[in-house]
């Protein structure tokens, strides 16, 4: 068919039949429909593609469109290609007309009153405005102005009218500033009886900001609740013991050295040291790590045994190969009813939930790797997909696992408890007996 077509004239030989539509649209008598059950499955009649969707594509292929999102059909008779052009020149002007008109009508309703009269222009639209309720003020902004802040133009109006002027740059960084600034002083008192009655605890942390500076925040808890102090810019200083005692010695003094119980920062190298110095300065002033890092830190430790590491290890393979490509993670969620990785406080917290999701779903994952539709696939014959298949159908790895989730287990529930928004300090000693009652100290 292709070849007994002219590029000049559509009648050297008769187009098949056209789709069976009831449409005044003449771009159906250049296609059929292949499958009746197919509505938008449409066929050209002079080259055979099929097209998906509407009509307009079937328009876009025989007009030779470029980067419609179709591929055109060069050898298309002029005047079939001339007639797709004034189509789809039609139904641009058409929706353009349409736009027009819609545009034009929201730009005569007026929503400028708010008396509740009914208002009629010469066109005939009329417009009725509700008023609003006794006792309120009128407002341009209608019955929603509570949910709303005025605009610009509203508030200079308004203050215009009432012949009021805005406070100068004088007053707003001046005796304004000053004013906020003893309101929000005055705020702090419950936490200055606190400190007074009960004590406070003086914490620190440092962390680095996304342009890589070093950031230390002083932060004041006591019985009311937390109270950020200060935050310091140390990135050109160098963080050691003594700057770290300097800065803390230094939070003290401001707030009285008789109200401040203990220090509690992390368990690093130069904290260590700035407690020396505290102690040495200030011995009636505790000086405590951080429990949940200390948690954290032996947790890491427990991840270095070659047996947990390894572990570890191979489960990132499984959890690496599952989320890499789309079909097979939403074949794995199919399967498992949920999600495999989950994510914890800390790295090492991840490590431990992780592997205990693996522990909970290991029957769901040794059915989703002996799947026909995970086989079908066939990632399961590259090199990560054959490694992950050996993992999953291996027992002393699933043994490790059980021997990992034992190691973790304990410490993990502990960390949860200290990191919580609940004090957790006075059930800390109750918790670390009950971890090593358990499968810790066994395995």
């Amino acid at each position: 068919m292709k070849g007994g077509i002219s590029s000049s004239s559509s009648v050297a030989q008769p187009p098949p039949a056209a789709a069976p539509v009831d449409s005044d649209d003449s771009a159906w008598s250049h296609c059929t429909l292949p499958d009746t059950n197919k509505k938008h499955s449409l066929m050209c009649n002079y080259c055979g593609k099929v097209c998906t969707s509407r009509i307009t594509r079937i328009k876009l292929h025989l007009a030779c469109i470029k980067k419609s999102g179709v591929a055109p059909y060069p050898k298309v008779p002029s005047d079939v290609k001339d007639q797709m052009l004034a189509l789809l020149l039609k139904k641009d002007e058409a929706n353009q007309k349409k736009a027009n008109e819609l545009e034009k009508i929201r730009g005569e309703v007026d929503l400028d009153h708010s008396e509740g009269e009914s208002l009629s222009e010469d066109d005939g639209n009329e417009v009725i405005v509700l008023k609003s309720r006794k006792g309120t003020s009128s407002s341009t902004c209608g019955p929603i102005e509570k949910f709303c802040k005025p605009s610009i133009e509203v508030a200079v109006k308004k203050n215009s009218l009432s012949q009021k002027d805005g406070p100068t740059a004088y007053e707003m960084g001046g005796p304004f500033l000053q004013k906020r600034k003893r309101k929000l002083m005055e705020s702090f008192k419950n936490h200055h009886d606190a400190w007074s009655s009960t004590g406070c605890t003086v914490m620190t942390d440092a962390w680095t900001d996304k342009r890589s500076r070093g950031v230390m925040n002083l932060v004041v808890h006591s019985a009311t609740r937390a109270l950020f102090l200060d935050s310091v810019d140390c990135s050109s200083i160098k963080k050691d013991g003594k700057y770290i005692f300097e800065l803390v010695d230094k939070c003290i003094d401001d707030i009285g050295a008789d109200k401040v119980v203990q220090v509690v920062t992390d368990n690093a190298s130069v904290n260590v040291a700035a407690a020396s110095l505290m102690k040495a300065k200030r011995p009636s002033i505790f000086w405590n790590g951080c429990a949940a890092h200390c948690i954290d830190l032996m947790l890491e430790d427990i991840g270095k045994l070659k047996p947990v590491d390894k572990t570890i290890a191979q489960a990132r393979q499984v959890t690496v190969f599952l989320y890499a490509h789309t079909r097979v993670l939403a074949l794995m969620r199919d399967v498992l009813g949920n999600d495999l990785v989950r994510s914890g406080m800390t790295r090492f917290s991840t490590a431990y939930l992780n592997l205990k999701s693996l522990q909970d779903n290991k029957k769901e994952l040794q059915k989703l790797f002996r799947s026909e539709e995970l086989d079908e696939m066939g990632y399961l014959k590259k090199a990560k997909g054959k490694k992950a298949m050996k993992t999953v159908q291996s027992d002393p790895f699933w043994k490790r696992v059980d021997t990992a989730v034992n190691f973790f287990e304990p410490m993990a529930n502990l960390l949860r408890r200290m990191d919580s928004d609940v004090p957790a300090m006075g059930f800390f000693h109750g918790c670390m007996l009950d971890a090593k009652k358990g499968n810790f100290c066994e395995v």
